[in-house]
């Protein structure tokens, strides 16, 4: 059985995919080669982010114990 992973990305997530964008097309039109080496270090990071809490999760186990009743 293949397992699915869901992703939800939070306000913070948005913004650093929002900056990265930003200094994408400003890399594109400026040609800097320092704007080249951030944006591909916040990629990077943005991959290697996912990569580690997928790894990080992959053997959890949740069980639900319900309540004696009342």
């Amino acid at each position: 059985m293949k397992v699915r992973y869901r992703v939800r990305v939070n306000r913070a997530g948005l913004i650093f995919i929002g900056i990265t964008i930003f200094l994408g097309v400003a890399a594109v039109n400026t040609a800097n080669n320092l704007l080249y080496l951030v944006v591909s270090y916040m990629l990077s990071f943005m991959l290697l982010s996912g990569i580690i809490s997928l790894y990080n999760l992959r053997g959890l186990e949740v069980v639900l114990i319900p309540p004696d009743e009342v």
